[in-house]
């Protein structure tokens, strides 16, 4: 019922675009055609000048509206799914995702990064985990969704988020001490192995399971984050 009510939502702004783009046209060739007969070409061309510009300056504004009016509608991609609507309802967590501006890029690349995995790519991060903690899974069942922090994966997100790799690792901890996210093995000085996540399977098609969800211990977690990070940020300062 759900998807058949976004479906027609879908459909409704696509005939309202069609339709409001086809009046623009019309009204251009509409008002060309009613003066051929009375004007020579040079005449119909200034004519035609103005009102393309008129239309160009009416289309201008109404992309502005819609930068002011929509920006979070405009800046959504289905890469970037955070934050989810359950976040933005409850005030708490609203407040701090407007305050904390690096939070949605941290959690959306990694989130991102392995959901759509190659084959290959996939089996190798299984492996790699699988060394390190002895294959344990999910309840015993699931694939881990796993990242290892060593240089290579900071390098890479640094320069992909433009976030540095300090402050990354203050909400990485902050993350860990309040089971956002999971370590899942420490080797010190060269890294972390976490999880943000598991996979299920069904008919050969992989999902990703972040463990950022709907529910009263994450929403709780959220909600004391800004004071970890905090504290964490202050023992980096400290250290």
């Amino acid at each position: 019922m759900r998807k058949k009510r976004e479906s027609d939502q879908t459909h409704f702004f696509e005939t309202f675009l069609e339709t409001t783009t086809d009046r623009i046209k019309d009204r251009i060739e509409d008002r060309e055609d009613d003066l051929k007969d009375y004007l020579d070409e040079d005449s119909l061309f200034l004519i035609r000048s103005f009102v393309i510009k008129d239309a160009y300056h009416a289309a201008e504004q109404f992309i502005q509206y819609l930068k002011e009016k929509y920006k979070r509608e405009l800046n959504y991609s289905k890469e970037n799914i955070f934050p989810l609507k359950w976040m933005t309802k409850d005030k708490e967590i609203a407040t701090f995702i407007n305050n904390h501006s690096v939070f949605l890029p941290i959690i959306n690349y990694i989130h991102n990064r392995n959901r759509r995995a190659s084959t290959p790519d996939f089996a190798d991060m299984v492996e790699q985990a699988d060394k390190l903690t002895g294959g344990r899974r999910y309840f015993d069942k699931y694939i881990y969704s796993d990242f290892y922090t060593d240089k290579a994966f900071y390098d890479k997100m640094t320069q992909k988020i433009k976030v540095s790799k300090n402050l990354i690792q203050t909400y990485l901890a902050a993350f860990a001490k309040l089971g956002i996210y999971k370590i899942r093995y420490d080797s010190g000085n060269r890294g972390r192995l976490y999880a943000d996540g598991y996979f299920t399977e069904y008919d050969n098609k992989r999902t990703k399971h972040s463990f950022i969800k709907d529910g009263n211990y994450i929403k709780q977690q959220l909600r004391i984050l800004p004071e970890h990070i905090k504290t964490y940020a202050r023992q980096d300062k400290e250290s």
